[in-house]
């Protein structure tokens, strides 16, 4: 059985001329959400690996405001979690909002920040969340 994907959504993605916007959701250790990120990504990529056992990886560019920059209190940081929508706004409707699609919850593994006289920009690199679990067996022991 397929999922169903709303009209609208449908509508959106075959639109000819197609505004892409970055959402970012920064969760927290039980995977409520800390804070939501929305146009601030300039750049970025997510890639897929059949054969590497973290499935998942990523890269973000984000213009920085002072407020995300990297610190143990930020919400960029190691122990955070992103999830990740890349959304299509609805030209048709108004007031002009998107339609978001999941891509994938990962951890931040690596950032580095980037500073000049024109613009600020941190670089984050992103692991599947399933990467947590790289060191360890998932397989319970079986007794008899």
């Amino acid at each position: 059985m397929e999922p169903e994907i709303s009209a609208r959504a449908a509508s959106t993605m075959r639109q000819p001329i197609r505004n892409i916007q970055t959402t970012i959701q920064v969760l927290n250790d039980d995977d409520s959400i800390l804070d939501t990120i929305t146009g601030h990504v300039v750049d970025g990529t997510i890639n897929y690996s059949a054969t590497s056992l973290t499935r998942r990886t990523g890269t973000l560019k984000m213009i920085v405001d002072p407020e995300y920059m990297p610190s143990k209190t930020s919400v960029i940081w190691f122990n955070k979690r992103f999830r990740v929508y890349q959304g299509i706004v609805d030209l048709t409707q108004y007031p002009r909002e998107a339609i978001n699609f999941l891509l994938g919850t990962f951890w931040v593994s690596e950032s580095s920040l980037s500073i000049s006289q024109q613009t600020r920009t941190i670089s984050i690199s992103l692991t599947d969340k399933m990467a947590q679990w790289e060191d360890l067996g998932l397989e319970e022991q079986l007794k008899i």
